[in-house]
């Protein structure tokens, strides 16, 4: 590889890292390319390959004159967003179905007490918890068991699958 490459990729980690981490969440724009070339300490083509590079990952949306925003947290996330957009809701809700099993049963055997927190805390933080939930409420509890099974490619995956039944 060679060395415009690795700088590339360097870029595209930090990038990344940066939206992994919450500095830039899904949704938001990215500061201007000037403002993220004196950041990173890198040129512009540098920058712009490594934009390019995540956009054509499904990460980010580049608007030709509107910025580009964050479309998802990951490159897996984004790219299996793009591939399940295609497919028909009901192999993406019968993909999420099996997910959760497999992560609710990975959760009971590796959760902390600190997942057990987090996933009553996510249950009680809705006032339909009760009567009956919101779809972003649901969303958010079942991730919350996802998280808890301690496993980061499933993890992954379940996001991005999360993303396409938002979406839909």
């Amino acid at each position: 590889m060679s060395d415009s490459g690795r700088k590339v990729d360097i870029v595209a980690a930090a990038i990344e890292e940066a939206i992994s981490t919450g500095r830039w969440p899904v949704g938001s724009k990215l500061p201007p390319e000037t403002a993220l070339v004196e950041e990173l300490g890198v040129a512009r083509n540098t920058m712009r390959e490594a934009v390019r590079a995540l956009a054509h990952a499904g990460v980010l949306s580049v608007r030709h004159g509107g910025g580009v925003y964050v479309m998802a947290a990951s490159p897996v996330e984004g790219l299996l967003g793009r591939r399940l957009a295609r497919s028909d809701v009901l192999d993406v809700l019968s993909l999420r179905r099996g997910l959760e099993v497999e992560a609710a049963r990975l959760a009971a055997q590796h959760r902390t007490p600190e997942d057990l927190a987090r996933i009553h805390a996510t249950w009680n933080a809705h006032p339909g918890h009760v009567g009956g939930f919101t779809v972003e409420a649901g969303m958010a509890l079942h991730l919350s068991i996802v998280e808890a099974s301690h496993n980061s490619a499933l993890i992954d995956v379940y996001r991005g699958v999360l993303a396409a039944v938002t979406d839909s």
